[in-house]
Order: C-alpha cells, then structure tokens, then sequence
C-alpha cells in the first residue's frame, strides 16, 4: 500500500505543498478558529485496540500510563459517525463511519503499533466536561502520536488511475480540492504529528 509521506526530510515539498493547500483553503476561517478559551487538558485518554477475535475495543490510560506508541486519525466528519457510546454499545458497525475505525486498526497494526485513536469514538461527547478537556488536549495527543493517518473520504484512488495520465498533477489537484484542508481544525493535525500519512477513501493514495 503506498501512501504519501509527509515527515521530513524526505517529503518535506509534500509538507511545505499541503501547509501552502491549508493557507489558502482556510484564509476565511482563521479569524474565527484563532478565538478560544484556555481549559484544563485531559488527565485521562481511551485508546482503541485489536481483541484477540479479531474486534475492537477501548481501554482507558491516566496520564502516566499512556502507550508511548499509538497511531491517529485526522479525517472529516460524516453523517453517519460511530460515536462512543455506539462502540459500548455494540452497535457501531451499523455506521457507516465504523469503516474510518478498521481502516485506522489495520493500518496502525501493519505498522507495527497496537494503539490507535479516532476522535468520534475515544471521546464521550455527551459529557461537556470531558468534551472540554478532550479538546484541549487534542494537538499534545496528535503531537505525541507515532503515526498520523490523514482519511480522505473525498479523494478516490480508483478515480485517479482512471481518469488522468499525470499521477503526480492528479495528486496535487485531489488534495486540493479535498474538503479536510477546508475545516479548521485539521491545521494542528497536519503540523503536529511528526508523522503523517494520506490516505484516499479506499485506503491507500
């Protein structure tokens, strides 16, 4: 599976083209997402792994015993996302979104890493104080994650071999007009992982 890697020094046009994609993209959101109130981090962080039957499920971590290793997600949401309390419950594979969270479990385990996290269902959202905190905590989680696997849900490999001749205009034109690089959280995403990975919807780009 090849994927584009973004961590310096070997991509490091790659990192300079999409940081230029996000400043252009995002120019009209900046005065708005630069506003925000300084909460307390989170002292906790659930983290998704692989059971021996082949499913998934959450374990939570206090502070000092978060895995050094984890993988991470950056994607946009959808309308279908599996929540928190859909995987407590057991009902997340009826969500559409449940596919981001195998993709994200099987990409971390071929590289190597038995943690993973994806915001829509390592965070309990209908609880405002964890909310808070979680949101506080996000660019340390993505700072310190060894993997940032970027889900383009928008941007289709099949569609580029099909359609163009140039790979390499036909990549630079799908990111560009991917919507992630249109949300503005998605920044911190991008510059603060050390390691990051894009991904088309069918998992590879």
């Amino acid at each position: 599976m090849a994927a584009a890697q973004l961590s310096a020094p070997a991509s490091t046009k790659h990192k300079f083209f999409t940081l230029r994609i996000y400043a252009t993209s995002t120019a009209q959101l900046l005065p708005r997402t630069l506003h925000f109130t300084i909460l307390e981090p989170s002292r906790t962080m659930r983290l998704l792994h692989y059971n021996t039957d082949g499913g998934f499920s959450l374990a939570e971590f206090f502070e000092g015993d978060i895995p050094k290793k984890y993988a991470i997600l950056s994607h946009r949401w959808g309308a279908e996302e599996a929540t928190f309390k859909d995987l407590t419950d057991g009902t997340s594979k009826g969500k559409a979104g449940h596919g981001k969270i195998q993709f994200c479990g099987e990409q971390a385990r071929r590289d190597g890493l038995q943690y993973f996290w994806v915001d829509t269902c390592c965070i309990d959202k209908s609880n405002a104080v964890e909310l808070q905190e979680a949101i506080n905590s996000m660019f340390r989680w993505y700072q310190k994650a060894t993997r940032c696997y970027v889900y383009l849900s928008d941007v289709s490999i099949r569609k580029r071999k099909a359609s163009d001749t140039s790979a390499e205009y036909t990549w630079e034109s799908a990111l560009r007009a991917s919507e992630w690089f249109k949300r503005g959280w998605t920044l911190q995403e991008l510059i603060a992982p050390a390691s990051v990975d894009f991904f088309s919807k069918e998992g590879e780009l």
